[in-house]
């Protein structure tokens, strides 16, 4: 039986199956691979645990018959810290398309005659008085048809 300080090895294997990355399914621990081989490892990681070998033993054999690259650990500090990056970079990204979509807004809530007058400084096109004076005819004549 074990003792109170030691973990049942029903627990152990538990948490190593949490722990290491599954050979079957990339990306996924071996507890959440669906495979039926991560089953069978997960059974003979139990054996193992239950036949009195430490979790570092456990470690190092399955690292041997799959390789690190493969069953590495759900808590490597790259893929952690990596992550924790990538997302640091996407909120700096997205509070500054934010930052420019609000700006945009506020440009575009100016007053019409505004912003009629910047564009025609801008372009430095404006109707002469002529231009105006065809205009407001056509107008008149438009509204009394």
């Amino acid at each position: 039986m074990p003792s109170a300080e030691s973990p049942s090895p029903e627990v152990v294997s538990r948490e190593l199956a949490h722990e290491l990355m599954s050979p079957y399914c990339p990306g996924r621990t071996v507890a959440s691979c669906t495979s039926g081989q991560a089953r069978l490892l997960e059974d003979e990681i139990r054996e193992q645990v239950a036949a009195g070998k430490s979790r570092e033993q456990i470690k190092e054999a399955l690292i041997a018959r799959f390789g690190e690259e493969t069953l590495g650990s759900s808590t490597n500090p790259t893929v952690v810290y990596g992550t924790l990056l990538l997302a640091l970079v996407g909120a700096v990204v997205g509070a500054f398309f934010v930052r420019r979509w609000r700006a945009s807004g506020d440009r575009a809530s100016a007053s019409p005659r505004g912003w009629a007058q910047e564009h025609a400084v801008a372009t430095s096109v404006s109707p002469s008085a002529v231009e105006l004076d065809r205009l407001e005819d056509e107008l008149d004549r438009v509204e009394d048809f």
